[in-house]
């Protein structure tokens, strides 16, 4: 199978780099990753012919300017990005009641990144954005940052990298099925990602889980079975698409 092409698109060189080894890592053996940046100049002028365009939402500003950026008719999509639970479980630890900064690139970087966290639940502190510029504030002594140290005041005395966020399972699913990789989703170094990644969207992670599941039962029950199954609707009306299935062929009556 020829390789699909995928180019990721950032503000921040690095923040590019971070999300295309997040999709390099799951789609690598079926697609070549590409990365580009606005700030380095690589993401400037037309990019060459990808089968997806992924694009950060601060990367260009509007989809028109993106536009400009991609082949006509390309496939567009939004990079959408998440913390990992493992870093959720470390800020979780944060004394009760602190004022923390959140550092970020830009102040709408470090708001969009505090409304995350306390979507989450990390509500136990009060967050402060910083980003340069920013005044700081008096009495902060923490200061929590996504691969933004360069931007953290010298004299913050505990300084936390959660590193850059990473990719969300929705994004990952939203490639595979824009590109036809369906299959891969059910495989195990996909579901060892999706359970990695903070999600609040609960209703969405158990719907799909449940039908990956159900779909691996039906397949055991249809190898087990060593009689015909015929599928009906609700209606008790069998469907065009039904799924029969034998082991062994059933002997003719003998009557």
């Amino acid at each position: 199978m020829e390789k699909k092409a995928i180019s990721i698109i950032a503000l921040d060189p690095r923040a590019a780099r971070s999300y295309g080894r997040d999709v390099e890592g799951l789609f690598g053996e079926v697609a070549d990753v590409s990365v580009f940046s606005v700030m380095d100049g690589s993401a400037m002028g037309m990019l060459p012919h990808a089968d997806l365009f992924a694009a950060s939402t601060d990367a260009f500003g509007s989809p028109e300017e993106l536009a400009r950026h991609v082949p006509i008719d390309s496939q567009t999509m939004a990079v959408q990005a998440s913390f990992r639970w493992q870093e959720l479980r470390r800020l979780k630890e944060l004394p009760a009641g602190s004022r923390v900064l959140f550092v970020n690139m830009t102040e709408t970087m470090a708001r969009e990144a505090i409304a995350q966290l306390e979507q989450f639940g990390i509500t136990h502190v009060h967050w402060i954005p910083f980003y340069p510029g920013a005044e700081l504030p008096g009495d902060v002594h923490i200061a929590v940052t996504p691969d933004e140290m360069r931007y953290v005041p010298e004299e913050i005395e505990t300084k936390i990298d959660v590193g850059q966020r990473a990719c969300t399972s929705g994004m990952m699913i939203e490639i595979a099925l824009r590109l036809g990789l369906e299959h891969l989703l059910e495989t195990e170094k996909f579901q060892t990602y999706f359970q990695s990644i903070a999600t609040s969207n609960y209703s969405f992670d158990q719907m799909f889980a449940r039908s990956i599941r159900l779909e691996s039962q039906f397949h055991i029950l249809m190898e087990t079975l060593e009689d015909g199954v015929v599928g009906v609707n609700e209606r008790a009306r069998s469907s065009p698409a039904t799924a029969m299935r034998r082991k062994s062929p059933v002997p003719a009556p003998t009557w």
